[in-house]
């Protein structure tokens, strides 16, 4: 074999071989979740659970007994130097016949907030709007619980004024 072909095969192997971590990686990831969050929610004191995809299921209580359900995903996207991950709370289901209206008041109630935006997603058969913010993927206890806090209010009072007082998440 010429020393070509074994650095073509070395390189091959290599590449195999850093496939196989990464993937092993992400699958630990899935069943455990990252670390950084759960250290970050157990600092500020919230229940949590990991679902089946490694992210963080929270449920906020408010005080006139309203519930929400926020996400911060295990998973995280790099940019540049930045590693960022996505907290999100499902707002409402869209009707079936949802109205432009309905709509253009998202897009501009994306210019109001502080943080974040609303984007609609496709779940099973149903359309869904969700308020999402991405944040630094190691961001310190403060900044996270400002952010849950913001995702989790900000996708409340949608619901609760979009469907008429319905708290389904």
């Amino acid at each position: 074999m010429s020393a070509g072909h074994r650095i073509v095969w070395i390189a091959v192997a290599t590449l195999i071989a850093a496939s196989t971590v990464a993937f092993v990686a992400q699958a630990q990831l899935g069943r455990s979740g990252d670390a950084r969050v759960r250290k970050v929610i157990e600092a500020i004191g919230w229940k949590y659970e990991v679902d089946s995809d490694g992210d963080y299921k929270m449920v906020f209580r408010f005080d006139d007994q309203r519930t929400q359900l926020v996400y911060a995903n295990s998973q995280t996207v790099e940019l540049g130097n930045m590693e960022i991950r996505e907290v999100w709370a499902p707002g409402f289901r869209l009707p079936t016949d949802a109205s432009a209206q309905l709509l253009l008041d998202l897009l501009q109630d994306n210019n109001r907030v502080k943080v974040g935006a609303w984007r609609v997603i496709k779940s099973g058969d149903d359309l869904v709007a969700v308020f999402t913010a991405q944040i630094a993927a190691n961001a310190d206890k403060d900044t996270f619980q400002t952010v849950v806090q913001a995702v989790s209010s900000t996708a409340d009072e949608k619901e609760k004024a979009v469907t008429d007082g319905k708290d389904d998440f």
